[in-house]
Parts: structure tokens; C-alpha cells; sequence
């Protein structure tokens, strides 16, 4: 057996997917790497933000090899001198987490403070929260408190940083979590004993509740042509799935009823692409010069300029094709990575 004792990840891998915590165990050098995705970046801002209100606060360190994350922390949590611990590592009960904020409190009990760049609680946040809670809890640290802090819908670039999270007192929906957690303990083990990873087929839940690191690898072992690359056709997937039908080359005659569903699985079929006719004579039929305009925007999750909250679009970029009656094309844009404000200068070019 590969594993006995299952990160976070691990156990809300198993919660998604249990294909996907196999292949996590077993085949984790194949798997895509996401730890650089846009919502790890957003994490990563709000946790930021968040440990600048505790300049006191002592960060574990978890990348020296030669110091062990979990002796580190109990050492600070035995030092009463040490107020506020971030990251900190804890084992216990077939768990492994590291904590976004440890807090210690007057009653000699300690505040645990989950950091999510989300604008609203959910139950994900609360299982996460508690897969959290009871690893820190059995290990025989006193919990008297637990929290989530999650962005301020409400509040932007200009309010001061404290004014941009709630902070959410979870204690008792973590707490009653804590036997779904050690079912998931158990279940993750039982995956983790299989000798070949299980045949589960690509559909949506590969995408929820986070997209999985494991897509590519299971489109190269599974069909060449999967049911699930039909759009926004999850209804349908199920019912082929149930039905023992996972290749679109294979769904029978007459069992697609969207016609954009038809057309896609007439092209994977016959491998030659088809044009619309419609379309192309309302393009033909524009007058010139025709534009050809695309642009960008970004959303953060703790944005810096006035008026702009967490994940408006901020515009950062246009482009524009010119086409003339004779056929040239001409192009203009407006690109602005400077970090400042990029809308006056967006609205004003464009």
C-alpha cells in the first residue's frame, strides 16, 4: 500500500474523484502540475494579506529539507512567546495539514483561521476547514476556536486590509464534519490498497468542485474521442455513461438531440471539418472597414486600485484587426502591465 496517512488534497481528491487520489499515489510525476493556477494565485494574495495584519506571526518553514515542519511547530506552540503561527504542520489520525493561521488565545486553548480568497462560505471551505481542525485536534492540541476568513465582497482597493475579509466563527459546522473526515481517512486507504487505479470515465466531476490534475493522463488511457467533450452536455454524459457508451463514435443514431451535439459527433466521426454556410454569408455581407476586436481583463482577488472590488474585470488590453475593401489588414491595441490603474488609459485608446 502506497499511503497511510493522506494530505488535505489527498482526501478531497478521494472525495471527487477516487480515480484521481490513485493516480495522485501512484502516478503523480505523469499528473499535470497546478500549483501555479490562477485560484492558487488568488489563495496566495488573500493569505498575504491576511499575515500582514500579524507582523508577530512566525511562518514554519516548509521548504529547508534539513527542518521538520512538525517538530518546528510544536517547539513555537511550547514557546508562550509566540503569538501567531502561520502554516503550521500537524500528523495525527491518518492526517497531514499544514494550517493557514494558528492563533493562541487567553484560556490557554488555541484559534485555528482558514484563509479562503473566496467572497462567500461554502460547504467546501467548511470541509476543508475541517479536515484541518481534526488533524490539529487529534493531536492533542486544544482547539477553542475555529474560523474562516474569506474576501469582502463589499469592500475595494481603497479600504484598509482588515476591512477586506469576514471572518466567519465555524466551530460547530467543523466540528460535526469531523466523522465525514474519518470516513474519508478510511475510504482513501481502501483506494489506496487497489492495485490498479478504478475505471472511472471523464465527465464533470472532473471539474468541480477544482479542475483535476489528472484530465490528460485519463484522456490518454481512456477513449480516443470521450462522450464528455460534448458542450455543456452533462445531462447527456450521464445517461451515455449509464449506458456503458464513453466513445461519442460509439452513442447510437438518434441518441443526440441538441444539433450542435449532432454536429460534433458528425465531425469526430468523418474527421472533416464543416462550415456554416449562414455564417459565412452574414460575414460577407458587413460593410468596410470591418473590425476585428478582441481585449483582456483581469480579475484579483485583493485588488489595489479605488472602486475596484474583488474579482471585477479590470481591463488591460485591446486589439484590433482593420480590414479594408481591398483585403489589408491593419492593426492597433493598447497593453497596460504596469501594475497602475489601466482603465483610464484603456477607455481613452480604445
Amino acid at each position: 500500500m502506497k499511503a497511510t496517512t493522506f494530505s488535505k488534497t489527498d482526501l478531497l481528491a478521494a472525495m471527487q474523484c477516487p480515480k484521481r487520489l490513485h493516480q495522485r499515489l501512484y502516478r503523480a510525476p505523469l499528473l499535470d502540475d497546478h500549483t501555479d493556477s490562477v485560484a492558487q494565485r488568488h489563495g496566495a494574495q488573500a493569505e498575504t494579506a491576511m499575515r500582514s495584519l500579524f507582523p508577530q506571526g512566525v511562518m514554519v518553514d516548509r521548504t529547508n529539507r534539513d527542518i521538520d515542519p512538525f517538530l518546528t511547530t510544536a517547539s513555537l506552540m511550547g514557546d508562550m512567546n509566540t503569538e501567531v503561527i502561520f502554516e503550521g504542520a500537524f500528523i495525527a489520525a491518518g492526517v497531514k495539514v499544514y494550517t493557514d493561521m494558528l492563533m493562541r488565545s487567553n484560556d490557554d486553548t488555541w484559534l485555528l483561521r482558514e484563509v479562503k480568497a473566496s467572497t462567500r462560505l461554502d460547504d467546501d471551505m467548511l470541509l476543508d476547514a475541517a479536515i484541518q481542525a481534526y488533524a490539529v485536534s487529534r493531536s492533542g492540541v486544544a482547539l477553542g476556536r475555529v474560523e474562516v476568513a474569506h474576501i469582502n465582497s463589499a469592500s475595494g482597493g481603497e479600504d484598509a486590509v482588515e476591512d477586506r475579509f469576514v471572518i466567519v466563527d465555524v466551530t460547530d459546522e467543523v466540528t460535526s464534519r469531523f466523522s465525514q473526515v474519518a470516513q474519508l481517512v478510511e475510504q482513501a486507504k481502501q483506494i489506496a490498497k487497489m492495485g490498479d487505479a478504478p475505471f472511472v470515465p471523464t465527465s464533470s466531476h472532473c471539474n468541480k468542485p477544482a479542475p483535476c490534475e489528472c484530465k490528460a493522463l485519463c484522456a490518454k488511457t481512456g477513449p480516443n474521442n470521450p462522450v464528455s467533450i460534448l458542450p455543456n452536455a452533462h445531462k447527456a454524459v450521464e445517461r451515455l455513461h449509464a449506458e456503458n457508451v464513453y466513445d461519442l463514435r460509439d452513442v447510437p443514431a438518434g441518441a443526440l438531440k441538441s444539433k450542435t451535439h449532432q454536429l460534433v459527433q458528425r465531425v469526430t466521426i468523418s474527421g472533416r471539418v464543416e462550415f456554416d454556410d449562414a455564417a459565412l454569408e452574414a460575414v460577407n455581407a458587413l460593410p468596410f472597414p470591418r473590425h476585428f476586436t478582441d481585449f483582456e481583463t483581469v480579475q484579483l482577488a485583493m485588488p489595489m486600485h479605488k472602486g475596484v472590488s474583488a474579482y471585477d474585470q479590470l481591463p488591460f488590453q485591446w486589439s484590433d484587426h482593420t480590414q479594408t475593401s481591398d483585403g489589408k489588414l491593419t492593426h492597433s491595441g493598447f497593453l497596460d502591465l504596469s501594475g497602475k490603474d489601466p482603465r483610464r488609459g484603456f477607455a481613452g485608446s480604445f
